[in-house]
């Protein structure tokens, strides 16, 4: 998880979306070897398909 992300939103749809610098800062923070500031637990629930 990645906190305080900055993103664009379509004024046409109103999808948002990140541009090119973002994504590669996102992707330089994940690769990171750095321990994390922090840590949430997160619940996990199974999907039951019929």
């Amino acid at each position: 998880m990645i906190k305080n992300v900055p993103a664009g939103v379509c004024e046409v749809c109103g999808e948002q979306y990140f541009k090119a610098k973002i994504i590669k800062a996102m992707e330089r923070v994940a690769r990171s070897k750095k321990k994390p500031k922090e840590t949430v637990k997160v619940p996990v629930r199974k999907l039951k398909v019929a």
